[in-house]
């Protein structure tokens, strides 16, 4: 998923944004912003103090470009002088950046758990999964019968009593056992990252039904196992590589069904990293898990 950085829609005013608009124009309210969207870019949202580089990288001239860095406040620099950053904007990136940090350790804690909770369920033929599960992971836990016997009793009274058979309205059908194990394992993936409960609801039920068939149907198409069992493993890495962008901030079952093209097209391409990090195990992941291997 592509970067980005909240706005004030009111920037303009700012005083110190109205000083550089009365001496450059709109065309230095346009390279601060540039500059800005290079700084969200750059790791530890810093770049280095070149006036030359930045100004042919955005088809400027070197002292307007120092100009709108020094003459106005609006940007800082290290303690060497040797790059510059924008309070504004690491003030504003914070909330994000704790939020992954908050991703990154609810992720380790829960493969944890997972693993110690799983030794007790034996893990999927080998033979049908090794070339497309991701190596040394554990199987997927999912909550005891008790556990899902409690879970039932709580929604009992909401569940309309069954028609007698011949006459009246038809009764809803019983869910699918996958889908009930997807919802349990979306609900504890979300507990896990997000520190709360997910409300779920009907139109969710339906989202998660039409997200299955989905990965279902890319196995399908790489002759890959579509066990219920190889399903859900697809489904628990499809989730985990949503780390950031406006999926991450709008986590559902209905986003993510709706923008799954999105999300697997971008995990195949190795599209949701940084160029200058590590590849992304849960991309990696995605491709094995929904497309088998890449050649």
């Amino acid at each position: 998923m592509k970067n980005y950085f909240p706005h004030d829609s009111d920037a303009r005013s700012d005083d110190k944004i109205i000083a550089l608009r009365i001496k450059h124009k709109w065309e230095g309210y346009g390279l601060y912003w540039a500059l800005i969207e290079k700084l969200r870019d750059s790791k530890d949202y810093t770049l280095k103090v070149d006036y030359n580089v930045l100004a042919f990288d955005l088809r400027s001239d070197a002292a307007l470009i120092k100009s709108i860095i020094n003459d106005f406040g609006l940007f800082a620099f290290t303690d060497d002088g040797e790059c510059f950053y924008s309070k504004s904007l690491n003030m504003r990136m914070k909330p994000l950046d704790d939020k992954r940090a908050k991703l990154s350790d609810a992720g380790k804690r829960g493969n944890e758990r997972r693993w110690k909770s799983s030794q007790h369920v034996s893990p999927p033929d080998n033979n049908l999964i090794a070339p497309q599960s991701p190596p040394n992971h554990p199987p997927i836990a999912y909550p005891s019968q008790e556990e899902n016997r409690l879970e039932e009793s709580k929604e009992e009274d909401n569940i309309p009593p069954t028609p007698p058979k011949g006459g009246g309205k038809k009764g809803k059908s019983e869910p699918k056992e996958i889908n009930s194990k997807a919802r349990l394992l979306f609900e504890q993936h979300f507990r896990e990252t997000f520190g709360a409960n997910y409300y779920w609801t009907a139109k969710d039920a339906g989202a998660m039904s039409g997200l299955l068939k989905k990965l279902k149907f890319q196995r399908e198409q790489k002759q890959l196992d579509t066990s219920d069992e190889n399903v859900l493993y697809a489904l628990h890495y499809l989730l985990s590589s949503v780390r950031e962008g406006w999926i991450f901030d709008n986590f559902s079952v209905t986003n993510i069904n709706s923008k799954f093209n999105e999300i697997v097209a971008q995990a195949k391409n190795g599209n949701n990293r940084k160029p200058d990090t590590e590849p992304d195990k849960s991309s990696a992941g995605i491709k094995s898990i929904v497309f088998g291997k890449q050649s």
